[in-house]
């Protein structure tokens, strides 16, 4: 019997497709001080499924940010695998031991999901045997312990002076409805589109909402 291998990847700041495994958020905050972070998963299929997890560190927290190995012990996570049942919900800690500075740090966490047994499948009359194999990758965003939020808004233009990510989220028109939402990591700039069309923009940060138009 042929064997088939399927493979799924969901890459940070894109929202998942409808699938087996879910995470409540592609962007896991981990505020450094707090040392851990707990993640649940949950097996949305009809079959029982093993759960393992891979990390590497990157610069930047998009796809194509350069990854390299973690410096040992400096982020840990546990349990080493999870087994859940159809609709369980269960979940990762995360710790974080590195350096106590200024600096925020991103990692690349893939979680993968494998059956635990192979199910036949009927393809132009034969049958063969699939296991599919969905890994969904978020960004784990560490904090830094001495952070400050700041931020500058001319011309159109936001720059995050700061040295956190904070996120930029806007409408169309004065709807509450908010279309567009793009994350601004410490450094970087972004030129908003249309900047002279009435809409309701705004930085969120934390808990922290502050708003960088009005609407009448």
């Amino acid at each position: 019997m042929k064997k088939i291998l399927a493979f799924i990847a969901i890459n940070f700041f894109i929202s998942s497709a409808a699938n087996a495994l879910i995470i409540d958020s592609l962007n896991i905050d981990f505020s450094a001080e707090r040392k851990v972070h707990f993640q649940l998963i949950k097996n949305n299929s009809e079959q029982r499924k093993n759960y393992t997890l891979s990390m590497v560190q990157v610069d930047v927290p998009r796809e194509k940010g350069h990854e390299t190995e973690i410096e040992s012990g400096e982020l840990l996570y546990s349990p080493k695998q999870l087994t859940l049942g159809p609709g369980e919900s269960a979940g990762f800690k995360f710790y974080y031991t590195g350096p106590q500075d200024d600096k925020e740090r991103y990692y690349r966490v893939k979680f993968i999901e494998t059956p635990l047994q192979a199910h036949p499948v009927i393809s132009k009359g034969r049958r063969i045997q699939t296991d599919i194999t969905v890994s969904l990758e978020a960004i784990l965003i560490v904090r830094p312990w001495k952070r400050y939020f700041r931020y500058k808004f001319t011309n159109g233009v936001i720059s995050n002076t700061g040295n956190t990510y904070f996120k930029y989220v806007s409408s169309r028109g004065c709807s509450n409805k908010y279309n567009d939402s793009k994350y601004i990591p410490p450094g970087e700039s972004l030129s908003i589109d249309n900047k002279d069309q009435v809409a309701r923009r705004m930085i969120v940060y934390g808990k922290k909402i502050i708003s960088l138009t009005t609407c009448p």
